[in-house]
């Protein structure tokens, strides 16, 4: 049951999350094939998502059915084959209930998990933020809807998470230099999809939000 694509910005590697078998496989993308020698990496249970760490070389897949992340060393050596480490699950962390989504803060310093909860029985979501030096679990933001999409925005010194759910149409942004809810925004409709242009240290331009409503408007900010 793949359910999910990921591939990094160098163009070496894919990630394929297999929501039914709980594995990651792995794609030489410059090969076209798999990778031989990693094929499968056991995560948590039913992986449905992954963000990817550039400078350090993490995935971190958002583990739905095991209510957890899992992050997982993905480094290559100079001539782009994988390193005497790669494949290694460095942890498997506890989050909230149904974790959907994942963005990684590009100063390496934390994950944010969007936890959808449980929509059945009206449970709202909520975001955990994941230290990604220890690989604690630092504070947990409770929403007042089940989250479905979540990107973030590095630019020193603060930058800016989005979430949002398909039962809202409120934006939700939380500062990443006091982790808590700046500010929400109503947009026209629900929204059923968001994007972000990822923000690396060192660069000047301003992130991006590509967002979707159900009146089908798209916009940015």
């Amino acid at each position: 049951c793949p359910v999910y694509g990921f591939m990094t910005q160098d163009a070496q590697r894919t990630f394929i999350m297999n929501c039914g078998s709980g594995t990651v496989t792995v794609i030489n993308s410059q090969l076209n094939a798999i990778d031989t020698a990693h094929p499968a990496i056991t995560v948590g249970a039913g992986p449905v998502y992954a963000d990817y760490y550039r400078v350090g070389q993490l995935l971190v897949t958002a583990n739905y059915d095991g209510n957890s992340i899992s992050i997982i060393d993905a480094s290559l050596d100079a001539y782009g084959n994988d390193s005497a480490t790669f494949g290694t699950v460095v942890a498997t962390i506890p989050v909230g209930l149904h974790p959907v989504e994942v963005a990684v803060l590009q100063d390496g310093s934390r994950v944010y998990v969007a936890n959808q909860g449980d929509i059945a029985s009206g449970t709202p979501g909520s975001v955990s933020v994941v230290n990604l030096t220890n690989y604690t679990v630092e504070k947990t933001i409770p929403l007042s809807a089940n989250p479905h999409a979540i990107g973030a925005i590095y630019n020193y010194p603060i930058g800016k998470v989005y979430v949002v759910s398909q039962n809202s149409s409120f934006l939700t942004i939380i500062r990443t230099d006091t982790d808590i809810i700046s500010n929400t925004v109503e947009m026209e409709g629900n929204i059923v999809e968001m994007h972000v242009n990822a923000q690396y240290p060192g660069q000047s331009t301003q992130g991006a939000l590509n967002y979707q409503t159900e009146s089908r408007s798209v916009g940015s900010g």
